[in-house]
């Protein structure tokens, strides 16, 4: 949380007693995740000492959603087009991103019924 007076490029600066409670929030909610079996603390234990700003950015997402692009049947993915999580996944908001789970109905096939297209902004 440090460095909040520049937080792409607003000034998110936070109260002495906010920062202290979020703060001690995190740093529970992180320690308990990585100590928790699962593909996220699988990541936290390998973040490097400057790590990504979005996760987006980190080798493993990289890895696990570069098949996606062939999935969809396109060159390459518009900026942002991975987000939100939950439009593919779910159970996102409950940190639950197994590929079993993913929303049916995305795709190529579905393109032009409501739904815009990877490429197309």
């Amino acid at each position: 949380m440090a460095g909040l007076e520049d937080h792409f490029g607003e000034n998110a600066e936070l109260d002495e007693e906010s920062f202290a409670h979020i703060g001690a929030y995190l740093e529970a909610e992180v320690m308990a995740a990585v100590a928790a079996p699962s593909k996220m603390n699988e990541m936290l234990r390998i973040l490097p000492d400057n790590p990504a700003l979005r996760i987006t950015e980190y080798p493993s997402f990289v890895t696990a959603h570069e098949i996606i692009e062939k999935q969809l049947e396109v060159e390459t993915l518009r900026e942002g087009f991975l987000s939100p999580c939950q439009d593919c996944h779910r159970q996102a908001e409950h940190g639950i991103f197994d590929k079993n789970l993913i929303h049916p109905g995305y795709g190529p096939a579905v393109w032009g019924r409501g739904k815009e297209s990877p490429e197309q902004g």
